[in-house]
């Protein structure tokens, strides 16, 4: 009569928990360890990938899966962080505010409030650089005593 019992692949020990084979091919790790990926910069990617690798890239600080031929951000859902911030109040004159602070990736990854009233990118305002800031530019003047607040993180 036989039996199966586990391939380890560690030689050396008569019994070792951290890795093992099942005879389906399941490859189980110990629960006390982890699985350790390939890390390496952008320029350090495998010469010819190959569809279903995964690795770690140190460039972007995420771990990366090559997906159809191209390597994706293997996004999880972590939380944002969300920063409400006041550009202060209009004058019935004054059409741009800011500086905006952090900077969005671009005017549709934020929410504009005038007075509570949701504002939407490209047409009621734009955003713009001057320097080394970033502003918005409203198609009108804001109101006398209405505050523009910019709800920041979802980029």
């Amino acid at each position: 009569m036989r039996f199966v019992k586990y391939q380890q692949l560690n030689d050396r020990l008569i019994k070792d928990p951290s890795v093992s084979v099942e005879a389906n091919g399941h490859v189980i790790l110990g629960t006390t360890y982890a699985l350790k990926v390939p890390t390496g910069t952008s320029a350090q990617r495998p010469e010819f990938p190959e569809n279903g690798q995964i690795r770690y890239n140190t460039d972007t600080n995420e771990m990366e899966v090559y997906v159809n031929n191209a390597w994706e951000i293997n996004r999880t859902d972590r939380p944002a962080i969300i920063t409400v911030q006041n550009l202060g109040a209009g004058d019935a004159v004054e059409q741009e505010f800011g500086p905006l602070s952090p900077v969005p990736a671009s005017a549709a990854n934020i929410l504009v409030l005038v007075e509570n009233v949701v504002q939407i990118a490209g047409i009621n305002y734009t955003m713009i650089q001057t320097g080394s800031d970033y502003f918005l530019r409203f198609d009108s003047a804001v109101p006398l005593g209405k505050d523009v607040v910019v709800i920041h993180g979802f980029d």
